[in-house]
């Protein structure tokens, strides 16, 4: 964790430069267009909950095919850190951090370290998704799946821990999110997952069969 402490710091003091660049050389606009869009939407798929049943769906068809019951445990541990990825909402909620050059009803774009904590009361919760960035959902919910799906499948690892980088770097170069909302999201969904191993009392990570999936 460390290591994500200074890699978040560094991306605070990315925050302006890359937004910026991301919108002013109209990337940000490019990849909303209909055809890039649709790419962008396969390339998030990890950042999305339908892949965090998808992923249960097939640890609980192996313990099926296999007649082992080790994958329904491992498909507890999926299921429930891509839950408690959850809490992204409720953070981005209380940090009040609006997503870069999405200022409503205004040609000027927020600055960046301009915070509202629990804008709009509690009404504001049930729409933090909408205008709201810090921590990142889709990489909060990615990451969770990288390190959830590395502790049931060490030998897949880097495809993993791949998956949850790119679902952060697509989600900055469309201009929905700061380095620095990627980078918190990247932690919070390590956490989350860290978090599910406890509450299950799931050993580290041992040759089990999901390895051979």
């Amino acid at each position: 964790m460390p290591a994500f402490a200074a890699l978040f710091v560094l991306a605070l003091f990315l925050d302006i430069p890359i937004a910026g660049w991301v919108h002013s050389a109209g990337l940000s606009a490019w990849l909303k267009g209909d055809l890039p869009h649709r790419w962008t939407l396969v390339v998030r798929f990890p950042g999305r909950f339908y892949f965090t049943i998808a992923a249960c769906v097939v640890l609980i068809a192996l313990a099926f095919r296999r007649h082992d019951p080790r994958p329904f445990d491992d498909a507890a541990l999926v299921f429930l850190a891509g839950v408690l990825s959850g809490v992204n909402t409720v953070l981005k909620w209380a940090v009040g951090r609006t997503r870069p050059f999405h200022d409503v009803g205004s040609i000027h774009n927020v600055p960046a370290f301009h915070l509202i904590p629990f804008r709009g009361g509690w009404d504001g919760l049930f729409f933090a998704e909408q205008n709201l960035s810090f921590p990142s959902g889709d990489a909060s919910l990615a990451f969770a799946m990288s390190a959830a799906l590395t502790m049931v499948a060490p030998r897949w690892q880097a495809i993993w821990w791949i998956m949850g980088i790119i679902v952060g770097i697509e989600r900055v170069l469309e201009g929905a999110h700061y380095p620095s909302d990627v980078v918190g999201g990247a932690i919070l969904g390590i956490l989350v997952a860290k978090l599910a191993q406890r509450i299950l009392r799931r050993p580290p990570p041992q040759a089990n069969i999901s390895q051979s999936v």
